[in-house]
């Protein structure tokens, strides 16, 4: 009789004891899982600690800042690519290739050539942005150029495009280049996220911004075309 009333005390006692286990096994399958998906999180965070808009939102030049001194250092307006070539020629502009860190767009508005001192910018602006790389899961990444050298008649083709355009633009004078915000040429062997457009995005600015401090250009983020207008100043870099 004593047997029988250990068992049924026992049986309580065990199903308690299986409760309890068994809580501590979902406990620690939970806790795993938590830590899965945070690494998994992790892998998605940006390769460095920019915000949005950390750099780009200081890039606030207006062309009163530039205009003047971009006409008086740069080429004449040309209204067609014949005169462009004659300046060409005489060593006034240069052929814009691609290069270390940037890329060349499709152009349609403007012509791949810059005055030597915006051309010599253009190279130290790829080469910056090309070492900020180096040691990231973006290295080898470029930056798009998309618009350099316009004609008077390409600005006014233009314009019909594109209401936010000027006809006294600095791209007239050979010292002016824009760079896409949206876009970029990446290389990454696992799957691009919208952090990595973002460090891409601030890597760049920062790179102006320096650039900018050290009187080198005058740079404006235009918010509308999503592009980073840059204006070389005529300088020894």
């Amino acid at each position: 009789m004593k047997d029988k009333l250990y068992i049924i005390a026992f049986i309580p006692l065990l199903l308690v004891t299986t409760g309890i286990k068994g809580e501590v096994l979902n406990t620690f399958a939970s806790t795993k899982k938590s830590e899965i998906n945070s690494a998994e999180v992790k892998n998605e965070e940006c390769v460095n600690n920019f915000s949005t808009n950390q750099y780009s939102f200081l890039l606030k030049n207006k062309l009163k800042d530039y205009l003047k001194t971009s006409s008086r250092s740069g080429i004449k307006p040309c209204s067609n690519y014949n005169q462009l070539n004659s300046y060409r020629r005489k060593g006034k502009l240069q052929k814009v290739k691609p290069n270390v860190g940037f890329t060349l767009d499709d152009f349609t508005f403007s012509y791949p050539l810059l005055v030597p001192y915006a051309n010599r910018l253009l190279k130290e602006i790829g080469v910056r942005f090309e070492k900020e790389l180096e040691n990231t899961p973006l290295r080898g990444s470029k930056f798009i150029v998309t618009s350099l050298t316009r004609t008077t008649h390409s600005v006014k083709r233009l314009g019909k495009k594109n209401i936010n355009s000027i006809q006294r633009s600095p791209h007239l004078n050979g010292n002016s280049m824009d760079f896409s915000f949206s876009r970029f040429k990446i290389v990454k062997n696992s799957t691009v996220t919208s952090c990595d457009k973002q460090f891409l995005q601030e890597t760049l600015s920062k790179i102006l911004y320096e650039l900018k401090i050290n009187k080198k250009c005058w740079v404006t983020f235009e918010r509308y075309e999503n592009c980073l207008h840059v204006v070389a100043k005529k300088v020894n870099l």
